[in-house]
C-alpha cells in the first residue's frame, strides 16, 4: 500500500502462476510488473536455487523483483508476521 502496489497473493485472488516458468510467485502486481517474494529462514540455505529463479523471472516478465526477508523485518512488520503465523494465515 505504501508504494500504490496491488498485488495478487494468498489472500487477494491466489498465488500468481508463472505458466511458461511454471513458477508460483507469492504476489504479482501486473500493472506495475512487480513481483513480491516472502522468503522464510529456509532460503537462507537455497540461496544459489533463489537466485537463478529470480533471474528467469526477471527476464520472463522484465519486472521489478522485491524480496522481504522474514530475518531483516523490522519490529512493526515482524509483529505483523508473527500474529499471521498464530492465526494461520498469510500476509
Amino acid at each position: 500500500k505504501k508504494h500504490n502496489y496491488n498485488f495478487q497473493h494468498a489472500l487477494n485472488g491466489g498465488e500468481f502462476y508463472i505458466e511458461d516458468l511454471h513458477y508460483w510467485v507469492d504476489g504479482y502486481d501486473i500493472n506495475n510488473n512487480v513481483v513480491i517474494e516472502f522468503y522464510e529462514k529456509f532460503h537462507k540455505q537455497q540461496e544459489e536455487h533463489d537466485l537463478e529463479r529470480q533471474r528467469r523471472i526477471e527476464e520472463h516478465l522484465e519486472c521489478k523483483f522485491i524480496i522481504l526477508c522474514e530475518w531483516e523485518l523490522d519490529n512493526e512488520l515482524r509483529s505483523i508476521y508473527e500474529n499471521s503465523k498464530l492465526e494461520n494465515t498469510k500476509i
